[in-house]
């Protein structure tokens, strides 16, 4: 609904990324992407399923 209630389709598709796990190609779309550098144990594990 947020997506909706933007003025954007219902089948807009989203894609949702753990912060840090950006590809370059994904960060050379915008201008100032932060860089990070260093991920806790936990964050590098979030949301890989074996």
């Amino acid at each position: 609904d947020t997506i909706h209630s933007q003025g954007r389709s219902r089948s807009t598709n989203v894609t949702f990324l753990t912060e840090g796990s950006e590809t370059v190609k994904f960060t050379t779309y915008f201008d100032c992407w932060p860089q990070v550098f260093a991920q806790s144990l936990y964050e590098e594990g979030k949301g890989k399923v074996a």
